[in-house]
């Protein structure tokens, strides 16, 4: 019986290796699923291996994949986040993977402080290279920074130690020695991108408009080709706009915009205006009329100006109002006008109201926001004061310290040492705490997208936190004056009346008797969040109209009983004729009478 030959086997280009995969049962066929907005490729797979190994993130937030991968693939972004939403993840992820180092433009030294020392005490990495070129850099440590990119540059190392380096638009608009080393790294392909943080400060509709941001477009003439990304918290649509002409951002840029609510954040004023007659008539006006070229007047009717002598007693009345004032040899106190002294009480009403506040609230970090630097350290002082029984420590923070006590303040905050930091508007624009439970300002805020971005320091880890703003009528005036200016500084033309409006914004949001603070913060913006769910803080006009919250209401008495006795006679006055007509007797007897012997 022949035997049947054994086929030769394959050739070994075409064998298959067997592994461990081959010998597992195979799986029923199932349905097609719906297909994803994109296949996980390699891109995909660096960028969750670097968030976590990196960041020690174990997922992304709505908008931050699509944003890291429009940044790693070398497109323009423009990025509107509320506050806490994960924008400086959007630009440092992708600064992490990708070649080169990232110049990222920010406003404010303590910002810039505070993301550096957060990316090198990285912990799962052992720190993200970074650093800054500053006011506050030491002379040394500048050289050394450009020294390393120079050599990156002219090729005498392969690639830069730096991912990140942050300056400020001073430095940019000053330095040419920078400029020239950007264009160098951007020769030898060595510069990843431009990234403008706090980009509402670009555009002249933003409420923080800065001249040398508004100069950053210029690098796309000696930078051509550099992607840009722009990130922000409070921009309205016409802010957008200006900021997307100004840096010279395409059309076709990746754009990503949410609503900026804050869930978890209840809203709430209260207000101490003076209600003296004279204030009462001052707000009944304001309320009834309109600012036309920075004047206060009826619509209908042309706007008169101020005499020189209303403007004289305007800065007498805001002077008098910070406060006694002491005689400049004797050191006595000066006595004040009765209206100057009804606003200073109002002051410290205020502050009664802030140390109520956050003894309610005793070990719990906070922020309150004053208007000027003298208020900042009354504040502080008051809170330290009064409040040593309860252990909560409080002190001040603005531009008039020195850079090492604001370091101290801050670091001190920071680490949960002290509780309560009572600043100007120049700090918490970025700091990165997630545990803030409240923000308070104590005096009228600037505009509501200046509050909105101070309010949203608070509840950054998403617990419910609380926003308050103590509102007096007498702030509005004061704001005024900031505003406008002194002596040769004094402003003039649209810009002062775009930031006059937004004053009214406020002062509108602050006297509201009715409706949602939410849904007003929020619309501002261009997208209104919807009526509150009811379930979460919202704000104080809501919780007033949410019978669940509503303070119960007092037992009604019961009415008095009156014991009737017996009637008492009264007696019977006669009316004379001439008084008739006055007490409005009405029998024409009478009447006929009266006028026959007149």
């Amino acid at each position: 019986m022949a035997r049947t030959k054994t086929p030769p086997p394959p050739p070994a280009h075409q064998m298959r290796q067997t592994t461990l995969f081959d010998a597992l049962p195979r799986a029923r066929p199932q349905q097609p699923q719906a297909r994803r907005a994109h296949e996980p490729d390699a891109l995909d797979q660096k960028l969750d291996l670097a968030l976590s190994a990196v960041f020690g993130h174990q997922g992304f937030r709505p908008g931050q994949r699509a944003t890291c991968r429009a940044a790693a693939q070398g497109r323009d972004c423009v990025v509107i986040l509320p506050t806490g939403g994960g924008k400086s993840l959007c630009y440092q992820l992708p600064a992490v993977i990708t070649r080169g180092v990232t110049i990222v433009v920010s406003p404010l030294l303590s910002l810039i402080e505070d993301q550096v020392s957060t990316l090198i005490s990285l912990e799962r990495c052992g720190g993200v290279p970074a650093a800054h070129l500053t006011s506050s850099t030491k002379e040394t440590t500048s050289r050394a920074i450009l020294r390393e990119l120079h050599s990156a540059a002219e090729g005498r190392v392969d690639y830069p130690t730096l991912k990140l380096l942050y300056v400020t638009p001073e430095r940019l608009a000053l330095s040419e020695n920078f400029r020239d080393v950007l264009e160098k790294l951007h020769r030898a392909n060595l510069l990843a991108r431009i990234v403008v943080d706090e980009a509402h400060c670009v555009s002249e509709w933003g409420h923080d408009f800065r001249p040398d941001y508004r100069k950053l477009g210029q690098l796309r003439s000696f930078l051509p080709g550099v992607p840009f990304m722009a990130l922000t918290a409070t921009a309205t649509q016409a802010c957008e706009s200006d900021l997307r002409k100004s840096l010279k951002i395409k059309p076709t840029a990746h754009a990503h915009r949410t609503s900026a609510d804050r869930p978890n954040l209840r809203f709430g004023v209260r207000d101490f205006s003076d209600c003296s007659p004279v204030n009462a008539a001052a707000s009944f006006f304001l309320s009834h009329t309109s600012r036309v070229d920075g004047v206060w007047a009826p619509p209908d009717a042309t706007p008169p100006k101020p005499s020189p002598r209303q403007e004289r007693h305007t800065r007498r009345v805001a002077l008098m109002a910070s406060g006694p004032r002491t005689h400049p040899h004797t050191g006595t106190p000066s006595p004040l006008p009765p209206h100057a002294a009804d606003a200073y009480n109002a002051q410290e009403d205020v502050r009664d109201a802030v140390v109520d506040f956050v003894r309610r609230r005793a070990g719990q970090c906070g922020i309150v926001y004053c208007m000027t630097q003298a208020d900042a350290e009354a504040c502080a002082d008051h809170l330290t004061d009064k409040l040593k029984d309860v252990g909560t420590t409080a002190h001040h923070y603005h531009a008039g310290m020195t850079q090492l006590q604001r370091r101290v303040v801050q670091a001190a905050w920071q680490q949960g040492k002290l509780d309560v930091v009572c600043a100007t508007i120049a700090y918490g624009m970025g700091i990165d705490k997630a545990d803030v439970r409240y923000v308070v300002h104590a005096s009228l805020a600037k505009s509501l997208e200046g509050y909105y971005q101070e309010a949203g320091r608070a509840g950054r880890d998403g617990r419910a936190s609380e926003c308050l703003m103590l509102y007096r009528d007498q702030d509005v005036g004061k704001v005024q004056k900031l505003l406008r200016g002194f002596g040769r500084k004094k402003r003039r033309g649209p810009k002062l009346q775009r930031d006059l409006d937004r004053l009214d914004d406020m002062a509108r949001y602050c006297g509201m008797k009715d409706g949602c603070r939410r849904r007003q913060l929020v619309g501002h913006f261009g997208k209104d969040p919807g009526p509150s769910s009811g379930g979460g803080p919202c704000c104080d006009l809501c919780d007033a109209r949410n019978p669940a919250l509503r303070p119960p209401a007092p037992p009604p008495k019961p009415p008095a009983v009156r014991k009737r006795g017996p009637p008492v006679p009264q007696p019977r006055v006669r009316k004379a004729p001439e008084v008739v007509d006055l007490l409005g007797d009405s029998d024409d007897e009478v009447l006929a009478s009266k006028r026959a012997r007149a």
